[in-house]
């Protein structure tokens, strides 16, 4: 794909002109790949076997979003519709106020839930220590993913492949931001919330979001009902 659109530009005016067109065409249309790759991920980050949940993580990478395997299983399903959840949106909130926040608070969600892995339940007396997944996706993600794009494609390359990482957290971020809004469950304790249901998030019962490659996106509170009780407390 990245060889299609770094192509030796042309000499005339006019040819640039239409080849910069031809590149934004290819950019968005990588973009509205990665983001369909995200819901073939987030589908394989919810099996069970090793192969599947490796696949999740590297599909991700295309994205640079990788950390969002660990916060979406561990986090999102526990805290879904309550302040604690990146993915929660106010009502009132516009998506240009959301998308910084859910991607900065899912970073800080993702650490947490492997520090505290490492800390509490593997018994480290550091988060920082290499079993910590969270130190590896970080550096895939920051670091070697991008200067492997610089390395092959340069400079060019890697700035196409930041655009359409972007396009694809984005779209990923806006479907969160409206199978999630304006619905919050009820405290009934510290740390604590009503059960899960198929009211705290929104479906879009339409038969183009029940069928591939939306992977039935529009029964998404009937995930959460699941999720909760198999992954939540895990």
């Amino acid at each position: 794909f990245f060889f299609l659109m770094i192509r030796r530009p042309p000499r005339s005016t006019q040819s640039r002109s239409s080849a910069a067109s031809d590149v934004y065409k290819r950019q968005i249309l990588g973009g509205q790949l990665a983001a369909a790759s995200i819901v073939i991920a987030h589908e394989l980050g919810h099996k069970r076997s090793t192969f599947d949940k490796v696949s999740a993580c590297l599909i991700l990478s295309k994205s640079l979003y990788m950390h969002w395997f660990i916060e979406h299983n561990y986090g999102h399903h526990r805290y879904v519709a309550t302040p604690i959840d990146p993915a929660f949106s106010r009502i009132g909130e516009s998506f240009y106020e959301y998308l910084p926040k859910v991607v900065i608070n899912g970073l800080k969600s993702s650490w947490k839930i492997e520090a505290k892995k490492m800390t509490k339940i593997r018994g480290f007396k550091t988060p920082f220590v290499p079993q910590n997944k969270m130190i590896w996706l970080l550096l895939s993600d920051l670091f070697l993913f991008p200067l492997t794009m610089y390395l092959i494609f340069g400079l060019s390359g890697l700035i196409h492949f930041l655009f359409i990482a972007a396009i694809g957290v984005i779209y990923l971020e806006s479907v969160n931001y409206i199978e999630h809004y304006g619905l919050e469950r009820k405290k009934i304790g510290h740390d604590e919330w009503e059960k899960v249901d198929i009211r705290h998030s929104w479906n879009a019962p339409h038969r183009i979001m029940t069928v591939q490659p939306e992977g039935n996106q529009g029964l998404y509170s009937y995930e959460h009902n699941i999720q909760y009780g198999l992954q939540a407390f895990s």
